[in-house]
């Protein structure tokens, strides 16, 4: 079975900055489900499909390299796993439901020539156990766990609309207050290799296996174990919506390391996904340093979706607007589309609020349009990202240093700490900030 998967990426040439030891590019081939080969250079900017629409299409059909379109999706409310349940359960394969689950669009896809589509889903919880909901009463909820034979259905239609890439599913790890660790790296291998094995059936797709960075080494250890048990190098992290910062650094220095030496520094493929786009974001910044973007200096051969926190109730409590220092409730609401609009600049590094000092005007659209419609804020936001890792990707093959490219941005100059850990500590890839034991 080991010898049998086929990752169906093949390496045409690797190569790293010498500055920046963390900064790979690759040339591969994907294996494609549409018949054809076509070579992909990484670092290589995914762009969310979530927003694409009728409207947003011609922002980014133009784009003449190669293009990965990724849906994210986090699953946590009731209403979406009862649709699971009645889906898996029916008498009929409802595809439409799924579809409308998943956020997907296929006639908007179908416009898309040569590119990828992928759904990267995380489940809030163990699939195939009980799930148990707890009040602030303390009164429990319990909703019985998914058929485990009846699911294969869900993961016959995650493969039938992935086009060209294939995520397995994920499932986060974390404590549930009063319950508990959502799951253990016992039975996280155990799905992770129950999804994987139906995937891979009669399969011809990259496929990518998840990992956490928020979980400790141990727990790094046994699931990158597994997979090199199993010859899964291709790799998704998950980042849960948290920050390509702070404590999941330590985490991706670890899952490296074990990469490295279960298959060798040059012979696994890394998807990020599910970041969070700014770094310690405040309602009232105008300017924010990015997380995501920094993926790209950590190995990082695809840039995948951003995916911010779950917040429920805050603002809809009494006088919230005053808590958070606004003299009303419009002022407040004013600010937090202005907050849920920056776009990056890659001038800068950071992320900027529409104004006058920053409109990307791609499209030639108003910044009225940009603040008001996120659709095209966000699409104009992952083009922005999508051209800087083209750019970062010419200045590399054309032989210039990356690192004095990146010194010029106002974000690593007015945060040391940053340039420092992502940058500057990397200078030989022996003593790198990805090659250390971590104590966790």
């Amino acid at each position: 079975m080991v010898d049998s998967f086929d990752p169906h990426i093949s390496y045409q040439s690797v190569g790293h900055a010498r500055d920046v030891p963390g900064y790979i590019s690759r040339s591969v081939l994907f294996d494609s489900n549409m018949g054809s080969k076509k070579e992909i250079t990484t670092p290589i900017k995914a762009i969310n499909a979530k927003y694409l629409n009728k409207r947003t299409l011609p922002l980014i059909e133009g784009v003449q390299e190669a293009k990965i379109f990724e849906v994210p999706t986090y699953i946590y409310r009731k209403e979406t796993w009862d649709v699971i349940d009645n889906l898996i359960e029916g008498i009929l394969n409802d595809t439409n439901r799924f579809l409308k689950v998943l956020n997907l669009h296929p006639n908007i896809y179908n416009c898309l020539v040569d590119s990828y589509v992928v759904p990267s889903i995380v489940f809030s919880r163990n699939p195939f156990k009980e799930r148990i909901y707890i009040n602030k009463s303390g009164t429990a909820t319990r909703y019985p766990a998914l058929n485990k034979d009846h699911f294969e259905i869900f993961l016959h239609n995650l493969y039938s609309y992935s086009r060209g890439i294939i995520l397995v599913p994920d499932i986060r790890f974390g404590n549930i207050p009063k319950l508990g660790p959502r799951i253990q790296p016992s039975e996280y291998i155990e799905a992770v290799s129950f999804f994987a094995e139906i995937l891979t059936y009669k399969n011809n797709l990259p496929i990518f296996v998840p990992i956490q960075p928020g979980i400790s080494n141990r727990s790094i250890k046994e699931i990158v174990s597994f997979y090199k048990k199993m010859n899964y190098s291709n790799i998704w992290i998950n980042f849960n919506a948290g920050e390509v910062y702070g404590k999941n650094l330590a985490g991706i220095r670890a899952i490296l390391r074990e990469l490295d030496k279960s298959f060798g520094r040059d012979n696994y493929f890394i998807y990020y996904s599910h970041m969070k786009k700014e770094l310690s974001p405040s309602i009232k910044d105008l300017q924010v340093p990015s997380s995501d973007m920094l993926s790209q200096f950590l190995c990082g051969d695809v840039i995948g979706a951003n995916r911010e926190p779950i917040r429920i109730g805050n603002d809809q409590k009494e006088n919230y607007f005053e808590k958070r220092g606004f003299s009303s409730k419009e002022e407040y609401t004013k600010a937090l589309k202005l907050h849920k609009s920056r776009v990056f600049n890659p001038r800068t590094y950071y992320y900027h609020i529409i104004s006058e000092k920053y409109n990307p005007s791609i499209g030639q659209y108003t910044s009225e349009e940009l603040i008001n419609n996120q659709d095209i804020n966000s699409i104009i936001d992952n083009y922005v990202k999508f051209r800087e890792v083209e750019n970062l990707k010419g200045l590399y093959e054309s032989g210039k240093k990356i690192k004095n490219h990146l010194k010029e941005k106002q974000m690593f100059l007015d945060n040391d700490n940053i340039f420092n850990e992502i940058i500057s500590s990397q200078e030989t890839r022996s003593r790198s900030l990805f090659d250390f034991d971590q104590q966790m």
